[in-house]
Parts: structure tokens; C-alpha cells; sequence
């Protein structure tokens, strides 16, 4: 598997996060093994895209002495965050929108290439033997034939697989894939699906956040459920309860002040239809 190593384990200890003045995480305590292929799960607001950030050390836990994040190989050896940083790779939406934000219309190649040197904007240019794990990743994804394309005239699916091979190529320890899906039409998604499958066959450690546990390939078998910022669930993906995934349709916080009875009725209704749609790309 092209820029792939053996992933990481990621310890978090009662760890809490404030934005502001406003509280995100709470007491949040989980371990990621190394080379764990899981989910995390929760309704808009609850926090997953925090926790990410946290684990891509993108995002410092409130101080507390009882509180701690420890980065460990599979061995069991302490790893420095400062010096895992560059193999801590995380990829969302929000990211694929700041290249948008800020004009960063750069090729195909350039983007990817950037994930060598670990920075957002590439700045200088890749040794021989760079450009040639560059080529390979490109190659791998299916992207060598768009390497010449700028990345803002691309549709919003090749977009997400350019940062997707941007992440692989830094040889990631920890991949991060927040909301992958969002955004994506049927063919996007089967070939995310399939790319997904073949890195869950490696021993790469990654964290995915779905609203629908039925998204995710069925190689991603550990589940961990945030619920208003508090962990609720971690356990395998196949006793996973009911009631929290089905958080994922409807506000937490809505269906956690209605009846269990009335809650599943708001769960299993209809509230919108579409038939016959086509999503077309903008250019």
C-alpha cells in the first residue's frame, strides 16, 4: 500500500476542551490501539470534530492535572507529539473548503505534494525521490491523469480524493477522516468505500466519523459514540446500541427530552423524499 506505515496508538484521559467560553468536550477518556480501524459516531454538535482535532493534537485538553493525551508505537514506547505532528493527518470538509476560502487554487499535483512537506501551501520544491512517491500516490488513487487540473475546478468528490492522496503521501502514522462522506455522490462514495476497505487491511490506524454506521465499510469495527460532548459508547461496532446510533438522524439533544416511545416514532418517520434527483458538479 503506497505511503502507508504501521499506525499509532492514542490514549486520552479524562480530557475536556472549552472553545471560548463554550464547552465542547467533557471528560472525555478513550484508547485508540494501534492499527485500529474505527468509527465515531454522534449528532451534529456533539463534538467529533473536536475530538479529531485533539487527536491530530490540533487542539490542547483544558489543564488538568488528571488529564492527558499520550501517543504511543506498538510497542508500547511514549511517542512526542512534536514530533509526530507531520504523520498526524487529518481530512474533512472544512479543510477542502479553505482551499476555496482562500483562493488556493494550485494543481493537482501541488496539492498532493504539499503533504510531503507537511504544510497546507507548498513551498519548495520535492527532491527526486519525492516526486516519485508523489507519482505513486497519484497513480494509487487514480489521480495521475488530473495531476495538471486545479484543485478548485474540480468536482467536490475529486476534491476529497486529491486530499485524501495529499494525506496518504505524508506517510501517515494516524489517519483522520472527518465526515468523509458528506458531500459525495454514488460513485464518489463506492470509490471512497473501496479505497477505505483496502486501508483497513493495513495496520495504518484510523479514526472515521459517519452518521450512518451503515456508511462505513464493515472492516471498521470499533465504535465510539459522543453524545453533547461526552463519550457514551466504545465498544465493537456489532453491539453498538440502537438508541445512540439513531441519534444520527435527529438531534441528540431533542430526542434526549422525548419519551423512548415518542423518540422512535421522530426516528422512523419521513420527513423528506427525493426521487429522481441528479447531482451535478460545479466547475
Amino acid at each position: 500500500m503506497v505511503g502507508v506505515v504501521s499506525g499509532i496508538a492514542v490514549e486520552l484521559h479524562n480530557v475536556s476542551l472549552d472553545l471560548g467560553d463554550r464547552p465542547i468536550l467533557d471528560s472525555v477518556s478513550l484508547r485508540i490501539p494501534p492499527g485500529t480501524h474505527g468509527l465515531l459516531l454522534g449528532a451534529n454538535g456533539a463534538g467529533k470534530t473536536q475530538l479529531l482535532k485533539m487527536c491530530a493534537g490540533e487542539r490542547w485538553p483544558r489543564p488538568d492535572e488528571n488529564a492527558w493525551r499520550i501517543y504511543r508505537d506498538a510497542k508500547g514506547r511514549v511517542l512526542h507529539l512534536s514530533d509526530l505532528l507531520p504523520r498526524l493527518t487529518l481530512v474533512s470538509g472544512e479543510r477542502q473548503d479553505k482551499y476555496y476560502r482562500y483562493d488556493w487554487n494550485f494543481s493537482v499535483a501541488r496539492v498532493v505534494a504539499s503533504g510531503v512537506q507537511g504544510v497546507e501551501r507548498p513551498l519548495v520544491a520535492l527532491t527526486v525521490i519525492e516526486q516519485a512517491r508523489v507519482r505513486r500516490v497519484l497513480d494509487r488513487l487514480g489521480l495521475w491523469r488530473l495531476r495538471r487540473r486545479r484543485f478548485l475546478t474540480l468536482s467536490y468528490g475529486e476534491r476529497r480524493r486529491v486530499l485524501l492522496a495529499r494525506a496518504l503521501v505524508s506517510r501517515p502514522r494516524l489517519l483522520l477522516l472527518d465526515e468523509a462522506y458528506n458531500g459525495l455522490d454514488r460513485d464518489s462514495r463506492a470509490w471512497f468505500n473501496r479505497e477505505l476497505t483496502r486501508l483497513a487491511r493495513t495496520k495504518l490506524t484510523i479514526l472515521l466519523t459517519v452518521h450512518r454506521l451503515e456508511d462505513a465499510p464493515p472492516m471498521f469495527r470499533h465504535v465510539w459514540v459522543l453524545q453533547a460532548g461526552r463519550l457514551v459508547y466504545d465498544g465493537p461496532r456489532a453491539k453498538a446500541p440502537q438508541q445512540w446510533l439513531a441519534t444520527q438522524t435527529v438531534g441528540a439533544d431533542a430526542l434526549a427530552k422525548l419519551p423512548t416511545r415518542l423518540a422512535t416514532k421522530v426516528i422512523n418517520k419521513t420527513l423528506i423524499r427525493l426521487t429522481r434527483v441528479d447531482r451535478r458538479a460545479h466547475v
